[in-house]
């Protein structure tokens, strides 16, 4: 007896339709992207019971004839390709023909589309795929859908949904469609209660409808060549949350969730937020479709991008731009946080004038007379770890350890387009594995930019020359190995090499907790925080920098200020 059975039609359907069918979400994912190519200005959605029991979507779109109608829910029937290089120059959301024919299905459907302003509009109504009914009745030009009953013939799959959960996933899905598309008014009722009305917006403005409380704390940002085109909104430093749920990338108008994209945004943030933290925003990027593939997902939730480098360098350059420029920026003493609030501090844009900096760190840690001069009072030293200041009512606590830190790293980064390097008088020879050996010889470049010289020695080793000038020829071997180990693991990209570096070198020079900080430099540390305005966070993102007010403190002892 054999083993291996056809599958009957109607399984291999049911098992199809689930694959780009995965929740009432999905269902309403796929039937915003046919709006939207039908060029829909407004778009409508009302859910009942989590979208299980009920899914009402309509639009002003271009709307279906008679003809078009009648075959818009079979199997690979589309408008949007014609063969399969056409996929190469998609210009649309939609281009398999299995969205409505996979809603048809596993749900009861019924679809009434007008394609002119008489009113007279065609519908259908299907049932499991099948065909039970058509007509005449009125509705404007566009389309209505309505899906009920999802999933009443799959009750597998049926009694894994919650209506909790689907309405959040619900709101979460049109939330993206929303931003990806600020141009088209959505509106939705759950339960026949309206809980969302976002009008046609630029990009700027439907950023802030959908975080109103963010507003004051977005930057724009855009940067173009001829094959790319970027722009977006994104959350200043000081705000930050313990999720990327709250960033948002797309391709051609396409929500995606490419890892290298994430970590772009970590490269340009990891010196201004803590490790494990994310800003919010939207990131839009345009390419030619020839450099993307979106047949790889069932539900088209994955793309395959043919030049990732090209745009992780791309968009790591345009945010390096707003939150890295080569000027320094100043901050507004104003905006730092006060007790109890959270420990973030704000960072305003403000132009600031250069400093004269060398690699001789000593040097560079002494400050330079100031003509702007911030009157405060010195009060010493808590815990060996903080300095304690009164300026203007307010009591400042600095983490003198973090503070130095990012003066350092300031100074190091100011000077580190012209790193200069030192020979070795002796080259070391220094063992790793094949892999790594690889890793490193790719990376060739990078090293001799940030002051590391060598070559291949065999298999296994590498011959080092010269290093940057820093170290003066001592302690920089761990920091070589660290570095290539680093770049092994994938744990920093490539050209974050040397930020990275400039880190470990800022850190290893700087005042450490439980030291004792004499008055004279606490003075002068201070004065850098008050009156240099460097970013008021640590080069890995901690804030060392709180504030007290009189009025605050006399409140814990139930005085009046």
């Amino acid at each position: 007896m054999n083993k291996i059975k056809k599958l009957p039609i109607e399984v291999y359907e049911k098992i199809k339709a689930g694959e780009v069918i995965e929740d009432p979400s999905s269902v309403i994912r796929e039937l915003i992207d046919n709006s939207i190519d039908a060029k829909a200005k407004n778009i409508h959605v009302e859910i009942e019971e989590g979208g299980i029991g009920k899914i009402l979507l309509s639009d002003d779109g271009e709307g279906m004839g008679k003809e078009d109608l009648e075959i818009s829910y079979q199997q690979h029937t589309t408008s949007k390709i014609e063969k399969f290089e056409d996929i190469f120059a998609l210009q649309t959301n939609g281009f398999r023909g299995e969205a409505l024919s996979s809603i048809a299905r596993v749900s009861q459907l019924k679809i009434v589309s007008c394609t002119d302003e008489s009113g007279g509009a065609n519908y259908i109504v299907i049932e499991g795929g099948k065909l039970l009914k058509s007509g005449i009745e009125a509705r404007p030009k566009g389309t209505s859908i309505e899906v009920s009953s999802l999933f009443y013939n799959v009750p597998v799959r049926r009694n894994f949904l919650s209506p909790v959960k689907e309405i959040k996933k619900i709101k979460e899905e049109i939330l993206v469609k929303a931003l990806c598309h600020p141009e088209v008014s959505f509106y939705l009722k759950i339960n026949k209660n309206p809980v969302l009305s976002l009008a046609a917006a630029d990009w700027e403005d439907r950023m802030t409808e959908v975080f109103p409380d963010q507003k004051d704390n977005f930057i724009s940002f855009a940067r173009k060549s001829p094959d790319i085109t970027v722009k977006g909104v994104i959350t200043e430093p000081h705000v930050s949350w313990n999720t990327s749920s709250h960033l948002y990338f797309f391709i051609n108008n396409r929500a995606v969730r490419p890892r290298f994209l994430y970590g772009v945004v970590n490269s340009v943030f990891s010196s201004l937020i803590p490790k494990g933290r994310y800003p919010a925003g939207a990131i839009y990027l345009y390419i030619s479709p020839s450099h993307i593939d979106p047949n790889v997902h069932p539900s088209k939730k994955e793309i395959k991008i043919l030049i990732e480098d090209q745009l992780f360098r791309f968009v790591y350059h345009a945010l390096k731009e707003v939150f890295h420029p080569s000027e320094k920026k100043q901050e507004d003493l104003s905006q730092i946080k006060k007790f109890p609030e959270t420990s973030e501090t704000k960072i305003e844009k403000k132009q600031e004038k250069e400093e004269e900096l060398t690699l001789d760190f000593q040097g560079a840690d002494l400050p330079e007379e100031q003509s702007n001069s911030i009157d405060y009072k010195y009060l010493g030293t808590v815990f060996q770890t903080y300095l304690m200041a009164e300026i203007d009512d307010n009591l400042l606590f600095i983490d003198f350890h973090a503070a130095h830190e990012r003066k350092r790293y300031e100074a190091l980064k100011s000077r580190a387009d012209k790193m200069e390097t030192q020979g070795l008088l002796s080259p070391r020879i220094l063992n790793f594995s094949r892999l790594e050996i690889e890793k490193v010889s790719e990376q060739r470049d990078i090293f001799k930019e940030i002051g590391f010289s060598f070559y291949l020695f065999g298999e296994n080793s590498i011959v080092v020359e010269s290093v940057p000038a820093f170290y003066q020829v001592k302690d920089w071997e761990n920091d070589f190995k660290d570095l290539i180990h680093t770049l092994n693991s994938k744990s920093v990209e490539p050209e974050n090499l040397k930020d990275e570096l400039l880190k470990r070198e800022a850190c290893r020079g700087s005042y450490m907790s439980g030291e004792t900080v004499p008055p004279n430099e606490a003075h002068a540390l201070i004065k850098e925080v008050l009156e240099e305005r460097f970013p008021l966070t640590c080069p890995h993102g901690r804030p060392f920098i709180y504030s007290m007010s009189k009025k605050q403190l006399a409140g814990n002892f139930l005085r009046k200020s």
